[in-house]
């Protein structure tokens, strides 16, 4: 059993080793332009979840000014046009369905690595 678990061992490290010396190679590749977008794009979705939930109180907000006629609109817009262009900003901070399977996937693939490090992690901060 324990000669087992020196080969299996020798395999999983030199399995680490390759994929360590693909990853952190010098040159460009497929593998590391992969591994970077797919970074980019779920720091990007959990940064925006993030966004929005803490902001999501604020989308019920109305703005505070009434609606102008539309003879005096553009007197007012320099007064209306913050409130516009904020909750247009917020409507696009939205996650969507995609975003949402990002998001799931990253969590999954957390917890598994929490797992295969023995449970080390003990929160987001801990490193």
């Amino acid at each position: 059993v324990e000669s087992s678990r020196r080969v299996s061992d020798e395999g999983r490290n030199a399995a680490a080793k390759q994929l360590s010396a693909v990853v952190l190679s010098e040159e460009s590749n497929y593998v590391q332009s992969l591994l970077l977008r797919e970074a980019a794009v779920a720091l990007d979705a959990t940064l925006r979840d993030s966004v929005a939930s803490r902001i999501a109180p604020l989308l019920s907000v109305e703005s505070p000014l009434p609606t102008p006629p539309k003879m005096l609109a553009p007197l007012f817009a320099p007064l209306t046009l913050p409130f516009q262009l904020m909750q247009a900003t917020l409507e696009l901070q939205d996650i969507d369905a995609r975003d949402t399977k990002r998001l799931e996937n990253l969590r999954i693939l957390t917890d598994l690595a929490s797992r295969a490090g023995g449970g080390i992690s003990e929160g987001p901060g801990s490193f």
